[in-house]
């Protein structure tokens, strides 16, 4: 069985957009890094990949962890920008998925899924969690996407993968403001919430 990981997003069968694009297959106990690019090969990989019944490639969108100090993980990223938009976006808690990657193996899943937690949730939900659980002085400043257009690099996706085929899979995964209250802030709760 070989496993992929990709994170980044899907915008169209034929458009990708991805800010961060991470691809690893693990074979034979081996971690082999396929790409890092501006999005141009996720598709092409995924094509050559569907074709194989053994591969299962997992779609990866904003990873998150519940370990706050973790550069890549993304609350660690928008604690730290100056200014956030306020959209909804699909994300993945990796602290519930990860385990559910090891169940797909076990079932000899394959395919393409969309490696969410069912729902969205918006950079201004996700930091005023923080400032609920983690710390109530914590302030951020929102922008448009047309004033973040002007500061960025590159253009950023933001949207709602369907993880229905994951949920009907495994009904027990919780949605994205669940599992961030579950496996994140809860872990991480440092003031009274009541």
């Amino acid at each position: 069985m070989i496993s992929s990981f990709v994170q980044g997003s899907v915008q169209s069968e034929e458009e990708v957009n991805v800010d961060v694009f991470v691809y690893f297959a693990v074979v034979c106990n081996e971690v082999v890094g396929l790409g890092d690019d501006g999005g141009g090969g996720l598709l092409q990989v995924e094509e050559l990949l569907k074709e194989f019944d053994n591969v299962c490639t997992l779609r990866v969108r904003m990873p998150i962890t519940g370990d706050l100090t973790t550069p890549r993980n993304f609350i660690t990223k928008i604690t730290r920008y100056e200014k956030v938009v306020n959209i909804p976006n699909s994300m993945t808690i990796l602290d519930e998925l990860l385990p559910i990657s090891i169940e797909m193996a076990k079932r000899n899943l394959h395919g393409i899924w969309n490696f969410t937690n069912p729902g969205v949730v918006s950079h201004n939900e996700i930091l005023e969690m923080y400032k609920k659980y983690v710390d109530p002085s914590f302030t951020y400043k929102n922008f448009t996407l047309e004033e973040q257009a002007k500061v960025i690099v590159a253009a950023r996706s933001n949207n709602e993968l369907d993880a229905s085929k994951l949920h009907n899979e495994f009904p027990e995964m919780l949605s994205i403001k669940d599992s961030l209250i579950k496996y994140v802030f809860e872990p991480n709760k440092k003031v009274n919430t009541f």
